[in-house]
């Protein structure tokens, strides 16, 4: 998944615990999403303990094109858990 800014913000992010269908259509266990900054504008943050849908080792944030962060769905949780990081801000 692709995200940018047209603002120098910084923007609080969260993932969703469950689809849009509810929970009879929930991800399945080990599924995974990739989601990578596009252009300079702003930055995405991922607070540490910020929000019960996803679980990183500490605060990120995407800062420079082409920064991302992965996470994989624990289904037992119900939330999103930080499999992977790179930027090089």
């Amino acid at each position: 998944m692709a995200v940018t800014l047209a603002d120098a913000i910084i923007a609080d992010m969260t993932l969703s615990r469950l689809p849009s269908g509810g929970s009879s259509f929930g991800y399945a266990e080990g599924q995974s999403v990739r989601i990578s900054k596009v252009g300079a504008a702003g930055s995405f943050r991922f607070g540490k303990r910020a929000s019960a849908s996803f679980a990183v080792s500490e605060t990120r944030s995407l800062v420079n094109e082409c920064d991302w962060i992965e996470f994989t769905y624990n289904r037992e949780r119900q939330r999103w858990e930080e499999s992977g990081f790179f930027s090089d801000a």
